[in-house]
């Protein structure tokens, strides 16, 4: 699938800055963004960790992959 590896390098990061585990149905990637359908908990906790997360998939991805998480 064409986003497969944006969607675990999106896991990964979640997993190394929040400890968080992310399941692959409870995330769809349109236009460079990723759109959650987790807790309102969880959303929480990746948008205070939204700039680390981008980073990260940044470092790990080619530039311009993802460009926002909501």
């Amino acid at each position: 699938p064409p986003h497969d590896f944006l969607k675990k390098a999106f896991i990964s990061a979640v997993l190394e800055e929040t400890n968080i585990t992310i399941e692959s149905k409870d995330k769809r990637i349109v236009r460079k963004t990723i759109y959650l359908t987790a807790s309102p908990a969880v959303k929480s906790e990746l948008y205070i960790k939204k700039p680390l997360l981008l980073e990260r998939m940044r470092s790990k991805l080619e530039k311009g992959s993802v460009s926002d998480i909501r």
